[in-house]
C-alpha cells in the first residue's frame, strides 16, 4: 500500500528470506493495482530528499490468489483516511488465511475493517490514540511488544514486527531454524512483554498478554 513503512515490509521479510533456505515459501508482493509502491517520505519530505525505495508488486488485490499469511505494514498510510480498499481487501482474504498479521499501525486497518472485534492486539504506542479509536470491543493490549491472539499477530511498533516474525517461525518452523536465524543475524530477541514504549510514551496499561 503507498506509504508502507520500509521496515514494517522488510524485517519481518528478511525473517522469512531466511526461511526459505531451510523451507518452500513463496512470497507475494500485494499492491492495489498490481504496480509497484513507492516508499513515501517520512514528515513530508520537508528537506526534499530523494530516499525513496520501491516496493516491487507481483499481485493485485483483484487477483485470486490463494495466502496462508499476510502481513499488512504500518507507515504512513495509517493515517490516509481514504484507503477503505484496504480494509475491503483485508475482510475478503481473511477467510482464507491460516494467519492475519498485522506490523506497527498497520493494524488500524483490520481494526478499521471490524477483524480485530472481540480480540486481543497491540500497536506501535507513538500512534496509540489513532490506531485505538478503531474496531468495536477491541482488547488493545499494553504494555506488549507483541500479542498473539489465535490466528490474529499483531506487534507493537516497527522493529517489533521483527520479534513477532522470529517467535511465528519458532511455532511454525522449529526451534532448529529459529536458532539458525537468531544467531545468523545476531538479534537479541525480545520477549511478548519487552515494551519499555508504553510508559516512555505514556501510554495506559491495559489488557493482558
Amino acid at each position: 500500500m503507498p506509504g508502507a513503512a520500509l521496515m514494517d515490509v522488510y524485517g519481518p521479510l528478511e525473517v522469512l528470506y531466511l526461511v526459505t533456505g531451510r523451507f518452500h515459501i513463496n512470497l507475494k508482493i500485494i499492491s492495489p493495482d498490481g504496480k509497484n509502491v513507492k516508499l513515501t517520505p517520512p514528515l513530508g519530505n520537508q528537506f526534499n530528499s530523494t530516499f525513496a525505495p520501491e516496493y516491487v508488486a507481483s499481485a493485485s488485490f483483484d487477483d485470486d490468489i490463494d495466502l496462508d499469511v499476510l502481513i499488512v505494514p504500518g507507515g504512513a498510510a495509517a493515517r490516509d483516511t481514504s484507503l477503505t480498499y484496504v480494509d475491503n481487501y483485508l475482510v475478503k482474504m481473511y477467510p482464507k488465511l491460516d494467519y492475519l498479521i498485522s506490523i506497527c499501525t498497520g493494524a488500524i486497518f483490520p481494526a478499521r475493517a471490524g477483524l480485530y472485534d472481540g480480540r486481543r492486539v497491540t500497536t506501535n504506542k507513538n500512534a496509540w490514540k489513532l490506531v485505538t479509536a478503531h474496531g468495536n470491543n477491541v482488547t488493545w493490549v499494553a504494555p506488549a511488544r507483541y500479542v498473539i491472539d489465535g490466528n490474529i499477530w499483531s506487534s507493537s511498533g516497527v522493529s517489533a514486527g521483527v520479534d513477532l516474525m522470529l517467535h511465528w517461525v519458532k511455532e511454525w518452523y522449529g526451534e532448529a531454524i529459529f536458532n539458525t536465524i537468531r544467531i545468523g543475524g545476531e538479534h537479541i530477541v525480545h520477549g511478548q512483554d519487552d515494551d519499555p514504549f508504553t510508559d516512555e510514551l505514556g501510554v495506559p496499561h491495559q489488557g493482558q498478554l
